[in-house]
């Protein structure tokens, strides 16, 4: 592994490089204290620094050759998710298709770089640097929606309420959060709480406006809708509801992703039907079968994937509102976190143009 590359405005940053070969060891192992570090070095101006420590360069894209979405724009996800009952039972090789899809979507936001923001943070949010926050609501049942409510009233577009089992620890309150914790406290209780019904999507996405309401503009906004029947036809759900919806999501610069899981490799009348219904009302697709769905995750933010490119090309930034979400290269922007306080260390003197061993373009210029 190499050392951080540098690039130094005056030999007065020769004791941070010093610093710097002293702390590599800690930054292998801890990359928080990699990206407090850089912020130092920020705040005290006395050198500018290049960050591409984890990353590896390819053209214009930078891909983490440590953490699954690493290198995502700064990025708010709501993920709908179906609570329809055709996974109540054997759904393809799995026993229990709804608890299936559940899990592979906990594995994998274990991978995700998060804020380390609670729900509570809301449109407050400050944290930079590639870093996600997350918000869940299940979708089945007509007129209504559930999240994991710590209040037990999570569904009926937050006005009527409605009495739920209150989780067993925090969880996001149906709302936007980076901390791992909350996270996975709602997918515990999502796990406890299917509503097995007919597909009906429309209050969800009513809630999925709320919950971007709470989504800074600095951050981008990213629907995913998954399910794995066709939505229910019943009006007004197709004609009025889900398209005025979708005219508010719009307006608040929300990019929408679909994904049909389906029950096998093989396209049934089932998953066919759900994507004719689904695609209309999104920006992007892919219809997987359930046990290819992580693999479909773990290209978040991969450019060499449809997912991954599809998220790499979002950009909300400056459109009017009302506006729908134009799709270019987002820019990758430098972590802003508080800096550390660091041990004091005694600097060894290093003559101005001596560059670090391996680090190739380390030299400081006069």
């Amino acid at each position: 592994m190499q050392a951080l590359p540098w690039v130094c405005s005056s030999g007065e940053c020769t004791h941070l490089l010093h610093l710097q070969v002293h702390l590599q060891h800690l930054f292998l192992q801890h990359l928080s204290l990699q990206r407090l570090f850089l912020q130092q070095c920020h705040q005290q101006q006395l050198c500018q620094c290049q960050w591409e420590h984890l990353y590896l360069s390819s053209g214009n894209t930078f891909t983490s050759n440590t953490t699954p979405g690493s290198t995502c724009p700064d990025l708010d996800v709501s993920i709908a998710f179906t609570g329809g009952s055709n996974l109540k039972g054997q759904f393809g090789k799995y026993s229990l298709g709804y608890q299936a899809m559940l899990e592979i979507l906990r594995d994998w936001t274990q991978t995700l770089s998060l804020t380390g923001e609670d729900h509570t943070v809301g449109i407050s949010s400050i944290v930079r640097g590639g870093v996600l926050r997350m918000a869940f609501v299940q979708f089945a049942r007509t007129d209504s929606y559930w999240i994991c409510s710590n209040s037990g009233q999570g569904c009926d577009a937050r006005v009527s309420g409605c009495n739920q089992p209150i989780p067993s620890n925090t969880c996001t309150n149906g709302r936007l959060s980076g901390k791992l914790d909350e996270l996975i406290a709602d997918f515990d209780w999502h796990k406890d709480n299917y509503m097995s019904s007919v597909t009906y999507l429309a209050s969800a996405l009513e809630d999925v406006v709320y919950i971007f309401k709470e989504s800074p503009p600095h951050r981008q906004k990213l629907l995913i809708i998954m399910t794995s029947s066709a939505l229910n036809p019943a009006e007004p759900q197709m004609s009025t509801e889900i398209p005025a919806t979708r005219a508010k999501l719009d307006a608040l610069n929300v990019v929408s992703f679909g994904i049909v899981i389906r029950e096998g490799a093989s396209h049934t009348q089932t998953d066919i039907d759900a994507e004719s219904m689904l695609t209309p009302f999104t920006d992007g697709f892919a219809n997987v079968p359930l046990d290819g769905l992580m693999e479909l995750l773990q290209g978040f933010c991969d450019a060499s994937t449809s997912l991954g490119l599809f998220i790499r090309g979002m950009h909300t930034s400056s459109a009017p509102a009302g506006s729908p979400p134009t799709l270019v290269p987002p820019t990758l922007v430098p972590p802003t976190l508080v800096p550390p306080t660091v041990p004091p260390t005694t600097a060894v003197p290093v003559p101005v143009g001596t560059p670090l061993p391996s680090t190739p373009g380390s030299t400081c210029p006069d």
